[in-house]
């Protein structure tokens, strides 16, 4: 369940980076809101359709956008977690093997 990056050539371990099809599917429904309120919007403006402030539909999706943007950025948060945690090892192993080769 794991995709598998080899780096024996630095580290002779293996490092295991996590499955891409989770954050993808968490994406989409982030992304999803946004998209959906604009095509509605474009569609009522089209037909000339007034919805009033007070209307459920128009709460629903300023609830929505609000949740999608605190989704966005905990999706942001975590990448960032994620990639310190792999990439960052990883680039001071790098940094650490040229030093020790001579090379910087």
């Amino acid at each position: 369940f794991t995709i598998g990056m080899d780096l024996y050539a630095l580290t002779n371990k293996t490092v295991y980076l996590p499955r891409l099809d989770v954050p993808l599917i968490l994406l989409f429904f982030i992304f999803l809101p946004p998209i959906w309120n604009i095509f509605v919007v474009e569609f009522l403006n089209f037909f000339e359709i007034k919805l009033n402030k007070d209307s459920k539909y128009i709460k629903f999706m300023m609830f929505l956008n609000f949740f999608s943007i605190f989704m966005l950025l905990f999706f942001i948060i975590l990448v960032l977690l994620l990639l310190r945690k792999v990439y960052i090892n990883w680039l001071n192993l790098e940094v650490i093997s040229l030093l020790g080769r001579g090379l910087i």
